[in-house]
């Protein structure tokens, strides 16, 4: 249910309600006062199950924000240790390909002198 939607529906205090009731007695329609206290208790306890309905549905609505910012927090620190990480890679790539060219030089170096020894 949307917020704006539950922000309107109104859950009557249970107290309220119970001093109506106590106030009015059993209204004619009751047959005796077992079924006015069953009513009395089952209008009490509604009330209180709606209330904690209400606060446990917020309790699990603000861990799951939690769970989600606890995410966020973690994907910009992975994305932050992926670019450095992609940095020192650069860096090793670079690094390789001179040495694999100084390598090379080297290695005509090594041929050609070779050649002028013999």
């Amino acid at each position: 249910m949307p917020r704006a939607e539950r922000d309107d529906v109104t859950v009557p205090d249970a107290y309220k309600v119970f001093e109506d009731m106590y106030a009015r007695g059993p209204l004619e329609g009751d047959v005796g006062t077992v079924e006015w206290q069953a009513k009395f208790v089952r209008t009490a306890l509604e009330d209180c199950l709606e209330e904690m309905r209400m606060q446990v549905h917020g309790d699990l609505q603000n861990m799951h924000l939690e769970l989600v910012r606890q995410f966020q927090i973690q994907q910009t620190e992975i994305q932050a240790q992926l670019q450095g990480y992609a940095g020192k890679q650069m860096a090793l790539v670079e690094e390789v390909e001179d040495l694999r060219a100084e390598n090379r030089r080297l290695r005509e170096n090594a041929g050609n002198n070779i050649l002028w020894r013999d």
